[in-house]
């Protein structure tokens, strides 16, 4: 893992801009609101795994990682196309998956990875819906989570910020 490139990332790309923009809003009496773009939080992962991005419009995200952001507490979904989602779910059950949850204004984060053996009986349950689903109604996604508890029982914590500073 590169930790320490990963929170420089984080510092500079993704907290920083925040805080300026949080700035600014205060000046003008905006509440403080925004997300981190999904291409960050993914670039941010490339960086603390060593990994590429796969140049897949509808597959996992990176070579060996799924790549998944929610506010702490929250579930993280899984959108699959009614096109390409069998082949999706398929190579994400090959990979590991990344979560990661962040509080407001994003000061506080953690992130954890989960193996594809320990994901990979949710995904299959998901497959079977998913074939009956698109049979039953003309839905265009078939949108599926995973609860923040669970996700903690089948992960393990790779990375925490808080307060804005790396944890050892």
């Amino acid at each position: 893992m590169y930790t320490e490139e990963a929170y420089n990332f984080y510092r500079d790309h993704i907290l920083a801009p925040i805080r300026q923009k949080g700035e600014l809003a205060a000046r003008y009496d905006f509440p403080i609101s925004g997300t981190v773009p999904f291409r960050d939080w993914e670039i941010f992962c490339a960086i603390l795994t060593g990994d590429n991005y796969t140049g897949q419009g509808g597959g996992h995200d990176l070579t060996r990682h799924e790549v998944k952001s929610a506010v702490k507490g929250s579930s993280f979904e899984y959108q699959y196309h009614r096109e390409s989602g069998f082949e999706k779910l398929a190579g994400e059950r090959s990979v590991c998956h990344l979560f990661i949850s962040y509080e407001e204004e994003y000061r506080n984060i953690e992130v954890r990875i989960a193996s594809p053996l320990l994901i990979q009986k949710k995904l299959s349950q998901w497959r079977d819906e998913y074939e009956s689903a698109y049979k039953e109604d003309g839905r265009q996604r078939f949108r599926k989570s995973i609860s923040y508890g669970e996700m903690k029982l089948i992960s393990l914590r790779i990375m925490e910020i808080i307060d804005g500073r790396l944890q050892p």
